[in-house]
């Protein structure tokens, strides 16, 4: 099975893609996935721009692990990918806020089965690209409309 851990950084967050780099490499090496930390994104807001990073990417590979570029990896022994084997499409982090249980785009686990739904994520960008959570909030809409998107406990 081949694997991409894929993450980016620019202007604000080049610090913290600076900081997180080591340990991202350390894990893809320790996991068998290769890296994507280079690519330089066109698409603005710059967190949407992972979308059409993400389509590439799952064309070569069968997952691809995204850590936004503020992600430090404290305990690497773990591959996320053999955590959630039940997964089909896509695993991520989920937050427990005041709005409730929100799941969030930065730590998202994609496989092949996911590129039905990012293009669905990549048609809604003029509709989101405004929105206060870019991509998470077209991620968040199909979530909601449709079951086969939802993450399972």
């Amino acid at each position: 099975m081949s694997k991409c851990l894929a993450s980016f950084g620019v202007e604000a967050s080049a610090p913290c893609a600076a900081l997180s780099r080591p340990g991202m490499e350390a894990y893809a090496a320790r996991h068998g996935y290769d890296l994507c930390l280079d690519h330089v994104p066109t698409l603005r807001p710059w967190s949407y721009a992972k979308i059409p990073l993400l389509i590439d990417l799952l064309g070569t590979y069968d997952e691809v692990l995204w850590l936004d570029a503020d992600v430090l990896i404290r305990n690497g022994r773990f591959d996320v990918a053999e955590i959630v084997p039940g997964a089909e499409t896509h695993a991520m982090v989920a937050h427990h806020t005041y709005e409730g249980h929100v799941p969030n785009c930065g730590v998202w686990l994609l496989r092949k089965a996911a590129l039905p739904m990012l293009g669905k994520v990549l048609a809604l960008y003029d509709a989101y690209r405004h929105h206060k959570w870019w991509e998470q909030g077209a991620v968040h809409s199909l979530l909601g409309e449709h079951p086969a998107y939802m993450l399972t406990p």
